[in-house]
């Protein structure tokens, strides 16, 4: 799938990022999203619409003038014969970071079962639900919409991108973000960002995030590294049987991890 990229801006393209964020199911299964971050491009024909969000979904799409490009995001089109055409765009969310070095990150805030996207540029931190096909860079922030959380974070950008960990073990989940106030700011902070108790409160979250490549279960939260490290697709298929929620299977599967890591002690 190829687009031409205004050479404009400084970033390239960021790392691929793999996750449902919308929940949608064709032909009973279920696809997850395969996405990155890109500067603005045009395509030379009409933009490929997966058959979840529609055939016209994107027709006309044109930027905000203060966008400098979008986190673009394709699905597999399990009824598409042509196999160089089965990845189709399924969501598009515009950003302003001119690095297009920034990540961003999954997490399922409201335990819905979907993963909403966490991100800051170079001048917001959101939590985006890819409940709508488009999300523009002036979308307001509500508690239903797809912008579930906004709020004003400077910062000049370079390889970042949130972390979510329960720091303050109120049992809500928390975004540890760094930034500053504004953009001439010469120093920087560290900002923890929590859901309003007095109105609702974020699904539960391990209280680490010890590494750039993160993963529940290759750390234990007093920080020491399971013995075992049980392969988690097979552990997830068992919970999945047994309905057992996403967040939930994640802390059973690292209390599993524990459990085994203190009995190989025993023995030995």
């Amino acid at each position: 799938m190829n687009y031409t990229r205004r050479g404009a801006l400084q970033g390239a393209i960021s790392y691929v990022y793999i996750g449902d964020i919308d929940g949608k199911i064709q032909n009973d299964k279920k696809f997850p999203e395969i996405s990155i971050l890109g500067s603005r491009f045009y395509y030379n024909s009409t933009i490929p619409a997966h058959p979840n969000v529609g055939s016209g979904a994107f027709s006309g799409f044109s930027y905000t003038s203060s966008a400098y490009g979008a986190l673009m995001s394709w699905t597999w089109d399990d009824d598409e014969q042509d196999v160089e055409s089965r990845l189709k765009v399924s969501f598009l969310l515009e950003h302003a970071d001119q690095s297009i070095d920034t990540g961003f990150t999954l997490f399922d805030f409201d335990n819905d079962g979907s993963q909403e996207i966490c991100y800051r540029d170079e001048k917001t931190l959101r939590i985006i639900s890819a409940i709508q096909p488009i999300v523009k860079l002036n979308t307001a922030a509500s508690s239903t919409g797809a912008v579930r959380f906004s709020k004003e974070i400077r910062s000049w950008t370079g390889f970042e991108y949130p972390s979510i960990a329960d720091i303050d073990g109120d049992g809500s989940a928390d975004m540890i973000v760094m930034g500053s106030y504004r953009g001439s700011d010469t120093q920087g902070y560290i900002f923890a960002v929590q859901a309003d108790p007095l109105q609702t409160s974020f699904a539960p979250a391990p209280k680490v995030w010890n590494q750039f490549m993160y993963h529940p279960l290759k750390i234990n939260e007093d920080l020491t590294t399971p013995l075992i490290n049980l392969h988690p697709l097979k552990m997830q298929y068992v919970l999945e049987k047994m309905q057992v929620h996403r967040q939930r299977r994640l802390f059973i599967m690292q209390i599993l991890c524990r459990q085994l890591f203190q009995q190989s002690l025993t023995e030995s």
